[in-house]
């Protein structure tokens, strides 16, 4: 892996949205960092340290990982269910194998090889998780103070079980570092994506506030206007049929006075649900103020709008409101005006509340169509 390998962990700790748009930059980096590692090898080799097979295996090597997780990559790195799509731990694995092999293929290279491993061990701890890391810091220091205690020539003098010991050591303390500097950077990602989720939360919930009605869960007026301009939009250019609907709920103001204002509150509520569940698919339905709700109805005949609203009608009338107030019952009268051609939201709106006053003169308690 080595520092090119490197760049493929640093890849994973890529939000997910940005990882497609920057994969051919970050493996513009790879080469880039592939052609580093070899040509410092290399120098070695010009000046006589090292035979000119070291910079070539190492090469070999380098490409044959990284180009076996780059097919892995782009098989997985698609799939949402997949925890680590980059193989973090398997790429910090083949990396190590890459440098000890290295180092014991060229003994005189030690200190070119431990760079290489401390820094493929401390950015891939980026995205492992506490237990790869520990294991990782355990297998790492032992596996490669084992190799540079048989390489031959041995870079290292030792010469009893205490030297091996602190060797040892010395790779542990090394790699422990490096992991609290992974671990470090984990906890931070963690926080920043608990914040990023909060804010999200948060911002879902203001854009709900702001398009919908707290109390009723339905569209606010601005919401319920603004999609009744596009529907009137679109059947201005003959591309759908269109009704608007107003609805009020009959002696609303007797409801207050007689149960309380939360009574009230929870028969808006309680309507609001009722309407959602009685109107179609096609319907939207949104509160226009106070007790006054309004209604689009799309992709109908007249006859077919009419029954929606008289079966919304019939459920609140069929509804027991006991279960909020004893006594309570609920009514409400519906005024429907249809879309024509040339005529403005403000003229259809008005038309359809005028048939809501003549159905409230008329009795309440029922559907009037505009003439």
């Amino acid at each position: 892996m080595t520092a090119a390998s490197t760049a493929s962990v640093v890849v994973s700790a890529v939000p997910q949205r940005h990882r497609t748009p920057s994969r051919r930059a970050a493996w513009a980096w790879v080469t880039a960092s592939y052609a580093s590692d070899v040509a410092i090898v290399a120098g070695f080799a010009a000046a006589g340290t090292v035979p000119w097979l070291v910079p070539a295996a190492h090469a070999a090597a380098a490409a044959l990982v990284s180009a076996t997780f780059f097919v892995l990559l782009r098989r997985r790195v698609a799939d949402p269910a997949v925890r680590d799509p980059f193989w973090t731990a398997q790429q910090v694995a083949a990396g190590t194998v890459v440098a000890l092999g290295g180092l014991l293929l060229a003994p005189a290279l030690t200190l070119v090889f431990q760079n290489i491993l401390f820094v493929v061990f401390a950015f891939g701890s980026l995205r492992m998780t506490r237990l790869q890391i520990v294991v990782g810091c355990i297998v790492s220091s032992l596996t490669t103070a084992f190799v540079l205690a048989t390489a031959w020539p041995a870079p290292v003098a030792l010469t009893s079980p205490v030297e091996l010991g602190l060797l040892a050591f010395s790779y542990a303390s090394t790699m422990a570092r490096c992991a609290f500097v992974g671990l470090t950077g984990s906890m931070l990602r963690d926080e920043l994506r608990r914040a990023n989720d909060q804010l999200v939360t948060a911002s879902e919930r203001i854009e709900r506030l702001a398009r919908h009605d707290e109390l009723t869960g339905l569209l606010n007026r601005r919401s319920i206007r603004a999609l009744l301009e596009d529907h009137a939009a679109l059947a201005e250019r003959g591309m759908e049929d269109l009704a608007v609907a107003i609805l009020d709920l009959d002696h609303f103001k007797s409801v207050n006075d007689r149960f309380g204002h939360g009574v009230g509150d929870q028969v808006l509520h309680a309507f609001g649900h009722l309407a959602v569940q009685t109107l179609r698919v096609t319907d939207h339905v949104g509160r226009h103020g106070g007790e006054e709700f309004l209604c689009i109805l799309t992709c109908s005949t007249v006859e077919e709008v009419q029954a929606a609203m008289e079966r919304l009608r019939g459920a609140v009338a069929a509804r027991d409101w006991h279960d909020l107030a004893p006594g309570l019952t609920v009514t409400i009268s519906i005024g429907i005006a249809v879309f024509m051609p040339g005529q403005t939201v403000a003229d259809l709106v008005r038309k359809a509340d005028d048939a809501l006053y003549a159905a409230k003169h008329q009795g309440r308690d029922r559907v009037i169509l505009a003439a």
